[in-house]
């Protein structure tokens, strides 16, 4: 997973999930690369669009946080959450994020302090291919595996948007900022 600084377009963050990884920075737009962070295998890595300093990298063991750039790294929550594979942050309040799991759907509004199950959301019990957020809507997040479904409360109730996909896996969802009424879904 890969994520730019929307304040400085020179930082980037990598998290590689593969012969333990973990997480790289560049401060120089790619011309050379420096490992931040020890732990294995990174499934997915968030900038804070409000506070660029602050990273989140989500692995096996929890959700690690970094508030100075990806130098310094802990894990904010006293029960964290295990086996994260895919997360998003809602760009209307920062504290809040979603992160899917192997049990389902977590959810903290205090910066990962904590995280509740989300006990309505989509069918579990395999691996997310897509989670994101509405860039405009608070609220509102999608997800996606072999369906897209979609909540508009905040994870509370969850419909099936995938009224003319094919029954495939769905691998990634992008909304664009300049038209949110559109909702892009690559498939098998």
């Amino acid at each position: 997973d890969m994520e730019i600084d929307p304040t400085n377009h020179n930082n980037l963050y990598v998290g590689i999930y593969s012969h333990c990884g973990g997480v790289w920075r560049s401060l120089n737009a790619a011309t050379s690369w420096t490992q931040s962070f020890p732990d294995c295998d990174i499934f997915s890595i968030l900038v804070d669009p409000a506070s660029p300093n602050i990273i989140y990298a989500a692995s096996d063991n929890s959700v690690f946080k970094s508030l100075d750039g990806a130098l310094t790294w802990t894990d904010p929550s006293s029960h964290g959450i295990q086996h994260v594979s895919n997360m998003t942050i809602d760009p209307n309040d920062s504290d809040i994020l979603y992160a899917y799991t192997a049990n389902g759907i977590y959810k903290t509004i205090n910066a990962g302090t904590s995280w509740s199950l989300l006990l309505n959301g989509p069918p579990g019990g395999i691996a997310r291919h897509a989670l994101i957020t509405d860039p405009v809507r608070q609220n509102t997040v999608y997800e996606a595996n072999t369906s897209v479904f979609k909540t508009t409360d905040g994870g509370n109730n969850w419909i099936n948007i995938s009224n003319g996909l094919p029954q495939s896996g769905v691998y990634s969802l992008i909304i664009p900022k300049s038209d949110t009424n559109i909702i892009y879904a690559t498939t098998d």
